[in-house]
């Protein structure tokens, strides 16, 4: 057997009767031992320190189908918003799989921890009505301007994601956040269940992308009931400890609801074809007029911050240890020492962007959907590497994956959010200038159904809030902070007014 550098502690309780009474505990530090035989899997098990973080590949393998098939809608959604510029419906959805895929092993591989990274549709409203529909772009400049942009975003990250740099973003603001778009998820998932089939999870209308446009009338329908005895028996299996608690419930509900609709006569199997990208890649054109000047930077600003936001919440909850958590761990959780995490991250996010752009496709941001695949038990990157090899294979069985139901994915959403709440207790509530930035952001965020818009207000009131306080915090307030909150003032307005 091979044995790697680190070290594990063993702990040996001394049977003799003089120190058994006093419970005497000896520490031997000892090199940890790879318990597997296979060269490929102890190079695995050592790159993502698998069993150095108390997981398995068992564990690893299905958290990260439960990340993948989370994340699922992309793949349908997508594809119809870039149809309405002209592009390949089905072309989109090859390099929406591709770009997903690609972009998410190579996340996982070097940061070790399950990130996914998918194509964005959070900006798809402005693209499509400001830059195609008012300016009279393409979908080739459109592809020139992503293209573009993404290697900006890299250029920014190297200058400002520096040392120190997480301490321009306060604890209060960190904290909102992952509520925030905790709730935001869950909602998504009670929504989309609430609705009829036809209208799906998120709404295209005239105006941009709705998650719930009017009040929703609730039926008891087939998909509820079945959602709501999955989400029954993801709570039973994970109080039990079981490994399958995730994904045993979802496939029996999707199993379930497959033959519920072959009954109905409710399944329908779209046609197969062989994925092409001969049509949409590479097929960039830079006829840009004088707008163009304006856009980029302010759309590559909030492609900062939305990914950013995003990003923090989903490291946050990887480093989250459900067995045994305190206070102080709760608070390390929000402290500098994940930011080369984020920093890796954030510079992949702008390479898979541009690339994105060379394919005709959105903005690369990192996907909300990660913390699901933490929650059902995923602690490093080989999660995100089977995420992205399942949307590398979904190019080929889209035909397969154009049915499967929602009612598996809704549940999963909303167990996750539940866990993320339960981390209140140990936030501190008596002091406005932690509480009220949480409760901005937590409302914020799903109400505006933007996780940027719900983000940047919570800056901006944290940073109000430092000036108007005591002199310490007014004295704590850096160069970087005062620059990252005229940012946040310039996205704001340029978000809702422009």
């Amino acid at each position: 057997m091979q044995t790697s550098s680190s070290s594990e502690t063993l702990i040996f309780k001394l049977k003799n009767e003089e120190y058994l009474s006093n419970q005497n505990i000896v520490e031997v530090d000892l090199p940890s031992v790879s318990r597997y035989k296979s060269k490929h899997l102890r190079y695995l098990d050592e790159k993502f320190e698998i069993s150095k973080r108390g997981s398995t590949f068992y564990v690893e393998t299905m958290a990260g189908v439960v990340m993948f098939l989370t994340s699922l809608y992309i793949l349908n959604i997508q594809p119809s918003i870039l149809e309405m510029i002209g592009i390949s419906e089905r072309q989109s959805y090859v390099s929406t799989a591709l770009i997903s895929g690609l972009s998410t092993i190579t996340t996982g591989y070097f940061t070790t921890l399950p990130i996914l990274l998918s194509t964005g549709i959070g900006q798809n409203y402005f693209l499509i009505n400001k830059i195609v529909n008012h300016y009279g772009y393409g979908w080739q400049e459109l592809g020139s301007i992503i293209f573009v942009e993404g290697i900006l975003y890299v250029a920014i990250c190297f200058l400002i994601f520096r040392k120190k740099w997480s301490q321009t973003l306060p604890p209060g603001f960190r904290i909102g956040i992952s509520f925030g778009i905790a709730l935001f998820l869950g909602l998504i998932g009670m929504t989309s269940l609430l609705r009829s089939e036809e209208t799906g999870m998120i709404t295209l209308t005239n105006k941009g992308m709705s998650l719930y446009p009017k009040a929703i009338e609730v039926k008891l329908t087939y998909q509820l009931l079945l959602a709501s005895l999955t989400l029954v028996g993801i709570i039973s299996m994970r109080s039990r400890k079981y490994k399958n608690a995730f994904i045993v419930p979802s496939l029996v509900c999707a199993a379930v609801s497959i033959i519920i609709r072959l009954s109905t006569k409710e399944f329908h199997i779209s046609e197969w074809y062989f994925p092409r990208l001969d049509d949409v890649a590479f097929k960039l054109r830079f006829n840009w007029k004088g707008s163009a000047a304006f856009i980029i930077p302010l759309f590559m600003i909030d492609h900062i911050f939305d990914s950013l936001c995003t990003l923090l919440t989903i490291v946050h909850f990887a480093f989250l240890d459900n067995v045994s958590f305190n206070e102080e761990a709760f608070m390390s959780l929000f402290s500098g020492s994940r930011t080369k995490t984020v920093r890796i991250t954030m510079i992949f996010t702008g390479i898979w962007t541009s690339i994105s752009g060379l394919f005709s496709n959105t903005q690369v941001v990192p996907f909300i959907e990660s913390i699901v695949g933490s929650a059902a038990g995923a602690k490093t990157g080989l999660a995100s590497v089977v995420a992205g090899l399942c949307f590398l294979i979904s190019m080929f069985i889209s035909p397969i994956l154009s049915f499967f139901p929602q009612e598996t994915r809704s549940p999963l959403m909303i167990f996750t959010t539940s866990v993320v709440f339960s981390l209140s207790e140990y936030i501190d509530f008596n002091k406005l200038i932690v509480t009220l930035p949480i409760v901005v952001a937590t409302v914020c965020i799903p109400l505006s159904q933007s996780i940027l818009i719900g983000s940047l207000l919570s800056y901006i009131i944290i940073i109000l809030l430092w000036l108007i306080s005591d002199k310490k915090k007014y004295k704590s307030i850096s160069k970087k902070m005062i620059f990252m909150f005229i940012l946040a003032l310039i996205s704001l307005g340029f978000t809702i007014f422009g």
